[in-house]
């Protein structure tokens, strides 16, 4: 006879699982088994990190001259979130 488990018990079930998956998925290494230095900047909380990773992808907007004005609005949209 198998015991029901409380809501509280699935909870931390659940965050414990998480936590593992987060874990395997965190962080990226580069093929030479070294860490990006980016990813261990962004995991430090740094905001310069957050920023040249959402200057990136404003720039990848602004590569995209077939979309136009749109293209450009998502680039300083993007832009805009920096901190």
């Amino acid at each position: 006879m198998t015991q029901e488990k409380s809501p509280e018990d699935e909870a931390f079930e659940a965050l414990e699982r998480n936590q593992k998956t987060a874990t395997e998925t965190t962080p990226t290494f580069l093929s030479d088994g070294q860490c990006d230095e980016l990813t261990i900047a962004y995991m430090c909380g740094r905001s310069d990190a957050r920023n040249a990773v959402l200057e990136e992808v404003a720039k990848e907007f602004d590569k995209m001259k077939s979309l136009g004005d749109t293209a450009a609005s998502f680039a300083v949209f993007v832009r805009n979130m920096k901190k």
